[in-house]
């Protein structure tokens, strides 16, 4: 990602589709989204360069208290010291 157009579309589609699986689900709030799946929405054919960009906005988003990063169901106090699998939700009560 070069741009700030980049980081507002990485923003917007992280939004888009956590909150989305939250509407679907509306029985289980706790719905999460892969990172990837950000990543092939924007990039399909070479999503997996643009990962560790995800990760940065998610982390970014989640400091903002506009997403949730959780791993193995939990949601993490400090995400970026996660190892492993990381999803994203949108905060309980959206």
């Amino acid at each position: 990602m070069n741009s700030s157009t980049d980081t507002a579309t990485l923003r917007a589609e992280i939004v888009k589709q956590v909150t989305r699986r939250a509407e679907k689900n509306p029985l289980n709030p706790l719905s999460t989204i892969c990172p990837s799946e950000v990543a092939r929405a924007l990039w399909p054919e070479d999503w997996r360069q643009h990962m560790p960009s995800v990760r940065d906005i998610a982390y970014q988003l989640c400091d903002e208290g506009v997403i949730e990063i959780t791993q193995g169901g939990v949601v993490q106090a400090d995400p970026r010291a996660s190892k492993g699998a990381i999803r994203l939700r949108a905060p309980i009560g959206i």
